[in-house]
């Protein structure tokens, strides 16, 4: 990459932080990552620029150029608060599977539900989302919704999860890659992804516990 490139890619950095910031999605252009080493923010999406899948998302903010009121009103109409979710913290996977295993509820046996878990710092619930809802056998994973939602609330890390009626919770070829391409988008925003949790009625899967490789 030539000198121009290094500048192309930090003026267009520069326009998407300020417009990240016009969106409400990131209050100033400090950013302060889990170390607590202050940045700038347009450093870390030049960083970002070069990870396909955060550079589609980065992508798409820019193009449709949200309104704080609009985009506010679609989290207030997608969230489902969890319960005590100031005071609830995971520290494993069990206690993820009781928050899923509420919100899912009695579609259980029904329709296959993704649900998204948003963690601060403290690995403590800050908000859940019901991203989709599909069918019996399958259901759409928006990487981008989920980055969009977790920049929305600065979340720290994500846990991710959905049911499998047909009661086998071992996670499919597609579960597979659709894990390993969310854990690149949202770790090219400095977010951690900490597991897939396939629930059936009496069961579940883990992806951290059993140490899935797309999730490594």
């Amino acid at each position: 990459m030539n000198i121009n490139d290094n500048n192309n890619q930090s003026d267009k950095a520069i326009r998407i932080v300020e417009e990240l910031v016009t969106a409400g999605i990131i209050k100033d252009c400090k950013v302060t990552k889990k170390d607590e080493t202050e940045f700038e923010a347009q450093d870390i999406v030049v960083d970002v620029l070069n990870d396909f899948e955060a550079k589609e998302i980065l992508a798409e903010l820019e193009e449709k150029k949200p309104s704080k009121q609009d985009f506010l009103g679609v989290v207030e109409t997608r969230f489902i608060p969890a319960k005590n979710p100031r005071e609830f913290a995971v520290r494993s996977s069990i206690d993820a599977e009781k928050v899923l295993r509420e919100i899912v509820g009695d579609d259980m046996q029904v329709r296959q539900k993704l649900v998204a878990l948003y963690l601060n710092k403290a690995n403590k619930i800050m908000c859940a989302d019901v991203l989709t809802i599909g069918t019996s056998t399958q259901v759409l994973m928006d990487n981008r919704m989920i980055a969009k939602q977790a920049l929305a609330v600065g979340a720290a890390a994500v846990i991710i999860g959905h049911n499998h009626p047909s009661g086998n919770e071992r996670p499919s070829e597609a579960d597979k890659r659709s894990t390993g391409k969310l854990k690149i988008a949202l770790g090219g925003l400095d977010i951690s992804l900490l597991d897939n949790i396939i629930l059936t009625d009496k069961t579940k899967y883990s992806f951290a516990d059993n140490g899935e490789r797309s999730l490594a």
